[in-house]
């Protein structure tokens, strides 16, 4: 469902894009240089970097092409979506959007079946709480980056994607890693940590956005 709340999204392809599989921050990273850099990405819209994670690093996010089962699974340790949302209709909470707000936002996911871009409600129902049965799993949590934030502080050398030897994990992306001295990765996948960036339950999401878990 589209609900005639959204306003039309910024229009990007996701096949313009910079991607590189398995490396998420990097892809959101880089659409986020892109938008903020274009007086109309800039202008019109407040961009967000979300962290999916939770406290044990290890997320069921589902209609995800690297997916397996019906509803194509895949338990990341942590993912990263960009988020926009029309600043004519959003007003900000210590750094996150209100519960108004939400509703008007917008859900770009490299790695998603649902379309891209995809309400935000939308995909908080059907990628992050369906009704399928994951009783073992913590329920995603959503850590919430402005996007200046992000491209500010943003920092890693890419040495979580390696083994003990140096062998890669997955082919790292072809520019050379976004570095400022230490790495920064891991303490926006924290979380746990809510003392510079607001973390949201799912559960929270839904009763905020009325939504039903969807099969």
């Amino acid at each position: 469902m589209t609900s005639s709340l959204h306003q039309p999204p910024p229009a990007i392809n996701r096949n313009d894009c910079v991607y590189t599989a398995c490396f998420c921050e990097e892809n959101v990273y880089c659409l986020l240089q892109n938008q903020l850099s274009s007086s109309k990405g800039r202008g019109d819209w407040l961009w967000f970097a979300i962290f999916v994670s939770n406290d044990e690093q290890a997320v069921a996010i589902h209609h995800q092409r690297p997916g397996t089962g019906i509803d194509s699974m895949v338990v990341w340790d942590y993912h990263v979506v960009a988020v926009a949302l029309p600043k004519s209709r959003t007003t900000l909470i210590n750094k996150c959007p209100s519960q108004r707000s939400m509703q008007h936002a917008w859900v770009y996911d490299f790695d998603t079946m649902l379309p891209f871009p995809c309400p935000f409600d939308d995909y908080v129902a059907k990628a992050l709480a369906p009704k399928v049965d994951t009783p073992l799993l913590v329920p995603p949590h959503l850590k919430w980056v402005p996007a200046i934030d992000y491209l500010a502080s943003f920092s890693s050398d890419r040495s979580h994607m390696q083994d003990a030897d140096g062998t890669w994990l997955a082919s790292p992306p072809p520019y050379a890693p976004i570095v400022r001295g230490g790495n920064t990765l891991a303490r926006f996948i924290d979380s746990t940590d809510d003392k510079e960036h607001p973390v949201l339950s799912v559960n929270m999401l839904l009763e905020a956005l009325c939504l039903e878990r969807h099969g």
